[in-house]
């Protein structure tokens, strides 16, 4: 009875077993089928065997076909060229000063291993990325130099060099003049005083420019018991009206007894901290 069972199992094995499969335009080495870890190359395209999860597809150029039962198990998270046009998804910092020299990270997909980066706009100089490493086909890293940009958005453009397909993040960078950063008018808190039990109290300041700021609160003794650092160009940091709540607990989460506290607005730029601006908040607990 046992027979039977070692011929089957047998069976399973060889239905496993890997294979070589190659053609006139590609080579995949029974090495890739069985551990999906090698290299796969040829005049057509290079993939680096670094195993990832990918929807299922069919992958076609005038080279080479790739059928979607293949993709799942040998399909490289490492560098690799693709026909395909990349998307491009996001980039950190999305932002930046131009008196110095930012090095980025590009999310999306489809990203091959000779992209080439640059920051465009209809009216503005082409600035370009340098010092490239393809981290992934969803990721890469390079830099750019802003010293004396012009000021405002550009797009984020990434270019499949050997098939001539551009990927772009529409708006997706912004630079800006650090100049004389400054909250314009007064900075409000409200309610004020306001008694947590009802809600938290509303910062309210305006920039002139989007900046990285920190806001600090002092207790009467001069002691920093809460802050937060707010990124340029989003809610706390960008030009314009900014809204931030203090539910009156301490940067250890725990509440603060009844009094009045001042709330400093610092911005930070190149390393150098500068206060902008203050105002009092009046904690009252019942």
């Amino acid at each position: 009875m046992k027979k039977p069972t070692a011929i089957i199992a047998l069976l399973f094995l060889l239905s496993i077993t890997a294979f070589a499969a190659t053609s006139a335009n590609y080579a995949i080495s029974a090495e890739v089928m069985d551990l999906g870890g090698a290299s796969m190359e040829s005049v057509g395209y290079r993939m680096f065997g670094k195993l990832r999860e990918n929807v299922p597809q069919v992958v076609t150029s005038a080279s080479y076909t790739l059928e979607g039962r293949f993709m799942g198990v040998v399909y490289g998270t490492g560098a690799f060229t693709t026909a395909e046009t990349p998307v491009i998804t996001s980039i950190t910092p999305k932002q930046g000063y131009n008196n110095r020299e930012y090095r980025v990270v590009i999310h999306g997909w489809n990203i091959s291993f000779e992209a080439t980066v640059s920051l465009t706009s209809l009216s503005k100089p082409i600035i370009y990325g340098t010092n490239i490493t393809v981290e992934s086909s969803t990721s890469l890293e390079c830099s750019f130099d802003l010293n004396n940009a012009a000021v405002g958005k550009r797009n984020v453009a990434v270019l499949n060099t050997r098939y001539n397909k551009t990927g772009t993040l529409a708006g997706g960078f912004t630079i800006v003049s650090p100049g004389r950063i400054a909250v314009v008018g007064t900075p409000t808190s409200t309610p004020n005083p306001f008694n947590p039990s009802t809600g938290p109290t509303m910062i309210n300041y305006k920039l002139n420019t989007s900046a990285s700021i920190t806001l600090y609160l002092f207790n009467q003794k001069g002691e920093v018991i809460w802050q937060k650092i707010m990124p340029a160009g989003e809610n706390g940091g960008m030009a314009g009206d900014n809204y931030v709540n203090w539910d009156a607990t301490s940067a250890f989460n725990e509440e603060v007894p009844t009094g009045v506290y001042i709330l400093s607005i610092v911005s930070n730029v190149d390393g150098a901290s500068k206060e902008l601006g203050r105002v009092k908040v009046a904690v009252i607990r019942r």
